[in-house]
């Protein structure tokens, strides 16, 4: 019987759960809000406590977008990295028509991110 890996981008659980080995982190995020000019959103996340799985877009009209820090962090923690640049990612939503609940078009908003991660020593 072979068991399933576990689902680390579902948010249900803590991060400091998940991965007891994290010590510390760091995270900024750019997000680039697209129009008819360029504005640009500056978050971050120093307490691992806070880190959500997603990070939320900041577009009024984005359903279920924003950047996925889970699977980032996940992958980080597989390969054992301490530091990870994420260039230029797409909003993971999608736009709503204004006047309806129908799906639209994708989100135009972009992410870029550095996380950095340190690990408890082993004993």
């Amino acid at each position: 019987m072979t068991s399933e890996p576990p689902d680390y981008t579902a948010g249900t659980i803590a991060f400091e759960e998940k991965y007891p080995q994290i010590s510390g982190i760091s995270i900024s995020i750019m997000e680039t809000k697209s129009g008819l000019r360029k504005e640009y959103c500056k978050a971050g996340y120093s307490d691992i406590k806070k880190v959500p799985a997603i990070h939320p877009c900041s577009n009024p009209r984005c359903k279920e977008g924003g950047l996925d820090l889970g699977r980032a962090i996940a992958d980080m923690v597989a390969k054992d990295q301490s530091n990870h640049k994420i260039n230029l990612r797409s909003c993971i939503g999608y736009t709503t028509v204004p006047r309806g609940n129908s799906p639209g078009t994708r989100c135009t908003n972009d992410f870029a991110a550095v996380i950095k991660l340190t690990y408890r020593d082993s004993v």
